[in-house]
């Protein structure tokens, strides 16, 4: 069947003004059609695992089947799109392991957590295609946002759309990682590099998502915060004051005049409370616990907490209690299970 067969039949499907008319045409003649042009652009290899959430029409999971071969397709189905998911198992039973799963119309929880049942209970496969095509808003927008935490691939059946027709020409394509577009896999990488307390190499995995990431703003805030705490590690006094200047400008926070004195005369002291309060003042607790987790591997968390409050006892008229109040939730032991639960 070449493109202008197909085409032909599509454009008398389009000529017929009469619904019950065109429609028996469309079943008959016209569907069939896209269900072949679909095989044809199906790869040869198949995917793990494909889940496709199913609508109130099953044309749409139909050819996204078609269009994804998968050695199991999951179907996520609503009470009133049960009856489209059955008709997809019927026509497609002899060629496609199916299991079918009901989700909440309202309930994006309910979709999120049988999701993740499923790929657990397939074994967690690694190689899975979403189709965010067809079903409820919440369905379909649970599946993306559960493909872009996991980097899961995710297609959309496109069409050439005729109103009060409905859909010919149909193709599937590739949507791009919002996920990738932010720099995903490398802030990860690199927040999980800070929380052993290797700054400088979470500086350059933060530097190679900016340099690509449509968030670069935000995280050209953590790499002067990570090129400030690698500074301070390797005690290069210097840097130490380049790297402080930087971050200062960057937030437009003024530093007490003591601080910069005692940074200046090298006592780590002032790092350790600037570290501290200003991220907590900016509420970037994790940031704060991060850096002040690995600053120095020899001080135990009750030992920084006690060095810090008695810095605090010093500076009384320099630095304001209110700073302070926030840092002292998370000083302490508890600031392990605040790295692990970023990373």
């Amino acid at each position: 069947m070449t493109d202008e067969d197909y085409l032909a039949v599509v454009n008398h499907w389009l000529a017929i003004d009469e619904f019950k008319a065109a429609e028996q045409y469309y079943e008959k003649e016209v569907l069939p059609r896209s269900v072949y042009r679909m095989r044809q652009q199906a790869p040869e290899e198949q995917a793990d695992l494909l889940l496709v959430p199913v609508g109130t029409q099953p044309y749409a999971p139909l050819l996204s089947c078609l269009g994804n071969p998968a050695k199991k397709t999951v179907l996520f189905m609503t009470e009133d799109s049960r009856p489209c998911a059955r008709q997809v198992e019927e026509l497609l039973s002899a060629e496609r392991t199916f299991q079918s799963i009901l989700v909440s119309e309202v309930d994006s929880g309910d979709m999120v957590r049988k999701v993740m049942a499923a790929f657990d209970a397939l074994g967690q496969p690694s190689d899975v295609i979403c189709d965010i095509t067809g079903g409820t808003k919440i369905m379909t927008a649970s599946l993306a946002g559960i493909a872009a935490v996991n980097g899961w691939r995710q297609v959309y059946v496109g069409s050439t759309f005729i109103r009060s027709k409905g859909s010919h020409s149909e193709r599937i394509i590739s949507v791009a990682s919002v996920f990738d577009h932010l720099g995903g896999w490398h802030t990860v990488q690199a927040w999980k590099l800070a929380s052993v307390g290797v700054f400088g190499e979470a500086a350059r995995c933060l530097q190679a998502a900016a340099e690509k990431s449509l968030g670069s703003r935000l995280l050209r805030q953590d790499i002067r915060r990570f090129l400030l705490a690698e500074a301070y590690r390797q005690a290069e006094l210097p840097r130490v004051l380049k790297g402080l200047r930087a971050v200062t400008k960057a937030h437009g926070i003024s530093l007490p005049a003591k601080t910069w004195e005692v940074i200046k005369e090298g006592d780590p002291r002032g790092l350790y409370f600037w570290v501290a309060s200003t991220l907590a003042t900016e509420g970037n607790r994790l940031a704060a616990c991060s850096v002040l987790a690995q600053l120095d591997l020899r001080l135990a968390p009750l030992e920084l907490k006690a060095g810090l409050q008695n810095l605090k006892k010093e500076n009384r008229q320099q630095w304001s209690l209110d700073a302070w109040k926030p840092v002292d939730t998370f000083l302490g032991a508890s600031y392990s299970r605040e790295i692990a639960r970023r990373v």
